[in-house]
């Protein structure tokens, strides 16, 4: 390493070690796109270790596809091969005589479990809002706020502006979608909920709707309830929740399964479901959005960098990513990253 290498190394070392200190405002930290995802690579992710989330951002119909941790193909299933330790000697004797493709077939063939690979994780569901008239928008952006694990959308239609944020909460054990509207009766919206499981069924009910999914190979099933709070009506028909005069409504999901343990299925899934919207409801969205906040900080806040922002900030982070690739002169990019 030349010396004006390492000299710029020990800065880059020194930088980070002094911007730990817990001291004084942090820099906003924010993912921002100036237009909806187009496929799911390029949605924005959310999730508490439990529940999670992708976010299209789409301004006439949002898609929000959500997971949750324990919804699997199989069942229980004791993976041992049968008679499996009746060739492990010769195992060994093959690999101590270089005899690797010897060993590794019979392995194979007589030691290795039972079926060799795990099962499939599985996607959970879909969360898909209509929105009436608002096929002419404009200053659209949404944004991933990395400090508060929060993803907003933003857009405005004629005079009215909207605003979407959605969180997972790990206090609460719900993802939280948030929805407003700063002209009073302007938010009119449908709420509906799909799976791409081919066994499942959708009831509605008053401001309730319960989504229940069963994996096609294996014995796992599962129950995700949502529920809408709001200023404005609440009517439910066609398997869909319509909300009509608002100008706020906040949609609460929860989600679970009849996981128990590796060899224990026997959960009821609906009533875990269920006992997480009662937890939920028992409390404010403002409290319910602090509490998550809080919660999320105690990690995030451990660790702060800032090699400095020359204004590159401001700019869509699909924009800078390109722009970096020409000048490296996005030293905010390199803190964010």
């Amino acid at each position: 390493m030349n010396k004006s290498k390492l000299v710029l190394a020990i800065i880059l070392v020194l930088s980070a070690w002094w911007s730990c200190d817990t001291g004084g405002e942090s820099t906003k930290f924010h993912l921002i796109y100036d237009e909806p995802a187009d496929k799911w690579t390029e949605a924005l992710p959310i999730g508490n270790g439990r529940l999670g989330a992708m976010i299209y951002g789409e301004v006439q119909q949002e898609h929000i596809q959500f997971n949750e941790e324990t919804l699997w193909t199989g069942e229980p299933h004791d993976y041992s091969h049968k008679g499996a330790s009746n060739y492990l000697d010769e195992i060994r004797q093959l690999l101590a005589d270089g005899k690797q493709r010897e060993a590794q077939n019979l392995a194979s063939e007589k030691f290795m479990s039972v079926p060799l690979h795990q099962k499939a994780y599985q996607p959970f569901g879909d969360i898909l809002i209509d929105f009436h008239d608002h096929e002419n928008f404009s200053n659209y952006s949404r944004a991933l706020d990395i400090e508060k694990a929060i993803s907003t959308v933003s857009y405005q239609v004629d005079d009215t502006k909207f605003i979407r944020e959605v969180f997972a909460s790990h206090p609460d054990q719900v993802i939280v979608i948030h929805l407003t509207s700063d002209r009073k009766k302007a938010l009119n919206f449908d709420v509906l909920m799909d799976a791409l499981h081919e066994q499942k069924t959708l009831v509605a009910r008053e401001n309730t709707m319960e989504l229940e999914v069963k994996v096609k190979d294996g014995a796992l099933y599962g129950v995700a309830v949502v529920k809408v709070e709001t200023n404005g009506k609440v009517n439910a028909g066609d398997s869909k929740l319509h909300i009509t005069e608002a100008s706020e409504a906040t949609i609460y999901l929860s989600a679970a399964t009849n996981y128990i343990n590796y060899n224990d299925v026997s959960a009821d899934a609906k009533a875990l479901a269920n006992n997480k919207q009662e937890q939920a409801g028992s409390k404010k969205y403002t409290q319910i959005k602090a509490d998550h906040i809080a919660d999320y900080q105690q990690l995030y806040n451990r660790f702060k960098i800032d090699f400095g922002d020359n204004g590159q900030s401001a700019v869509a982070t699909d924009k800078r990513i390109v722009e970096f690739g020409n000048s490296a002169e996005d030293p905010q990019l390199l803190a964010l990253y």
